[in-house]
């Protein structure tokens, strides 16, 4: 190891563009561990280094580490840590870890008690050295692409911890410029505007945000000049614009379904199909609930004479709505002319049979065996002009 100069090192670490080397070897859980194989070919990885086990600083990041793993999944992307110790000493400092922050590890943390892997992708930091005057790693930080190249590295000296929600804002960010080309601005946050790409002029702009889909700034270099392209030019967050879009299809969908809804044919009160008598009710049960009960075939064709509404083509009835309230089931009426209407319908039956009786008690005998009038509530009034429900 003291063969390596610092600046060898250094040199051989892997940057933005390179492919990440597939991590073979132990971790905590396995012997056989392949890190490609653990992220597959679909998720993006977070790979971060420690200088050792049974560190302080080490043991709050992996804590906050695992916190977030859901975090991390709910944007396809799996973590791996990575230390230079062996899988007994990792399952030792496990236990620590869930002493110390509450959170017990269930990501690979990779084995290199060798520092095999260590000097190949070059994370030492040669001024700091452990018991045995090995160098030990850098808070390296390797975010991957799904094709598992390298999107982005941050590195923090061992004395700093890591912010693992930067870890998460720069993971949106990325993903923003991968899946939908735009860049983003300082200290940007999931929900602010992102940047029309530099090398996009203004119609390509246009072709892919449209045409009022981005604002450009107003800068005194670009006053009174004419060009093809203006160089910061904002636009709302990708992710925003197409969740509204999702959801504004849907809704059109919906919309469309519930104005091209018809009723089917054994609703509609046509000949052969559903009317008064196909079903009848039955008096006398008990609680004083009606039943319905299928009649003859005789009474059927009698009843359809007799009741029958023929229905226009367009659904819509030609008798009028009062004669129509008097012939047919409540849930016809209902598929008919709506729950709103059909309500203000029975209200008005109630005030004209009260003018008509002459009197406060809504019970009439020619109504009795009616089954649209069976529907609505009877109704008294008691000494004080109060309606009694019975």
């Amino acid at each position: 190891m003291d063969s390596f100069s610092s600046n060898y090192l250094r040199w051989m670490s892997p940057t933005i563009g390179d492919t990440f080397p597939d991590l073979q070897g132990e971790t905590q859980h396995t012997d056989a561990f392949s890190l490609y194989e653990y992220l597959g070919n679909k998720s993006w990885g977070i790979v971060f280094m420690h200088p050792g086990d049974f560190t302080p600083v080490c043991t709050t990041e992996l804590g906050a580490a695992q916190s977030l793993k859901a975090e991390f999944y709910a944007r396809s992307a799996k973590i791996c840590g990575f230390s230079c110790d062996d899988a007994s000493r990792h399952r030792a400092w496990v236990a620590d870890i869930e002493a110390a922050t509450g959170q017990r590890l269930d990501f690979p943390l990779f084995c290199d008690p060798d520092r095999e892997h260590a000097i190949e992708l070059g994370v030492f930091d040669p001024q700091l050295k452990d018991d045995a005057g090995l160098p030990q790693t850098v808070r390296s930080v390797f975010i991957l692409n799904p094709d598992k190249t390298i999107a982005l590295t941050m590195t923090y000296p061992s004395c700093v911890g890591r912010n693992f929600d930067e870890i998460l804002r720069v993971l949106d960010a990325l993903q923003r410029a991968s899946n939908f080309g735009v860049n983003t601005p300082a200290n940007w946050q999931p929900g602010d505007k992102t940047i029309v790409p530099h090398n996009m002029n203004d119609e390509q702009a246009e072709e892919k945000f449209g045409k009022n889909g981005f604002i450009t700034a107003d800068l005194p270099s670009e006053r009174g000049k004419v060009t093809e392209k203006h160089y910061l030019r904002y636009t709302d967050d990708p992710i925003l614009t197409d969740t509204k879009s999702k959801q504004s299809s849907k809704l059109t969908a919906r919309i469309g379904k519930i104005k091209s809804w018809r009723p089917p044919k054994s609703f509609l009160p046509v000949a052969g199909a559903l009317s008064l008598s196909s079903m009848r009710r039955r008096r006398g049960t008990s609680g004083g609930k009606s039943k319905l009960a299928p009649v003859s075939p005789a009474e059927e064709d009698l009843d359809v004479e007799q009741n029958e509404c023929k229905i226009d083509d367009d659904l819509n009835l030609k008798q009028n709505v009062s004669d129509c309230s008097q012939r047919h089931k409540p849930w016809t009426r209902i598929l008919t002319v709506g729950f709103s209407a059909l309500k203000s319908e029975i209200d008005d039956a109630k005030q004209q049979d009260n003018v008509k009786s002459g009197t406060d008690e809504y019970q009439s005998a020619k109504h009795r065996d009616d089954p649209y009038k069976a529907q609505t509530r009877r109704f008294s009034r008691n000494s004080a002009g109060s309606e009694v429900v019975w």
